[in-house]
């Protein structure tokens, strides 16, 4: 749940849609990678920068497409509508597609190919979208990295779903 009411009361009593974390986070890019699509929703109306990136280039369209399922889906469109950079490269060059497709994510996958995310793209590292598919299972027993979601890579058959997707 995104505490929608409380994002309320805080925009209400002043509180800034632009003031990052400690992790220089700010609170659009934190609640798209909930995938708290209301709370996206309202940030936005109250000014959020979409297209915002933090210290390591990551922006709330990076987030929001490594979270899975419909939230993710309606959190990366409504991203998008409001100007959010379909094809942002973060610091170490990865896009939202390819977070997506690195986090098994099927359904971000196809809408952010619907929206006209570039799969042929690659990263500081040489890797397309194909390419970063199931990428999460590499950061199994590493704690500080962004962990697979249930659901996600460890399906049966996923990384081949995605991999026909992106070759399209």
């Amino acid at each position: 749940e995104g505490r929608l009411g409380v994002v309320h009361q805080l925009l209400a009593g002043g509180a800034s849609v632009h003031h990052p974390n400690a992790d220089t986070h700010t609170p659009l890019q934190v609640a798209s990678e909930g995938g708290h699509a209301d709370v996206v929703d309202a940030l936005l109306a109250a000014g959020a920068d979409p297209k915002y990136s933090d210290a390591v280039g990551d922006t709330a369209l990076h987030f929001a497409s490594a979270t899975l399922g419909e939230p993710s889906v309606r959190t990366v469109v409504l991203l998008i509508d409001e100007g959010a950079e379909i094809d942002a490269r973060s610091g170490d060059g990865t896009t939202p597609l390819m977070w997506a497709a690195a986090f098994g994510n099927v359904l971000t996958v196809k809408s952010l190919l619907a929206h006209g995310a570039d799969p042929a793209i690659v990263d500081w590292g040489g890797r397309d979208a194909a390419g970063s598919v199931c990428r999460c299972l590499a950061s199994r027993g590493r704690p500080l990295l962004l962990q697979c979601p249930a659901g996600g890579c460890e399906e049966p058959g996923k990384a081949e779903v995605l991999r026909e997707l992106l070759r399209r």
